[in-house]
């Protein structure tokens, strides 16, 4: 629960709402990521949202080991 908690927290600070079209043009036009895309990609490369979740191998939101960005 605790680690559900944490995931939780820390996408809604990147919390936002904007319709379909506004998206898809800030992603043709922006020089950033659209908050779902910053919190989605980013949680999908830690295992730890992988266990918190329960995510099932082949799900949405879960990476293969060799799809997994690993900086240290």
């Amino acid at each position: 629960k605790r680690q559900q908690d944490f995931f939780i927290s820390y996408a809604k600070t990147w919390c936002g709402k904007w319709t379909p079209e506004w998206g898809e043009f800030q992603r043709r036009t922006g020089n950033h990521p659209l908050n779902v895309d910053r919190v989605n990609e980013q949680v999908k490369n830690q295992v730890g949202f992988k266990e918190a979740f329960s995510c099932k191998k082949g799900s949405p939101m879960t990476l293969s080991e060799s799809e997994i960005v690993k900086i240290w």
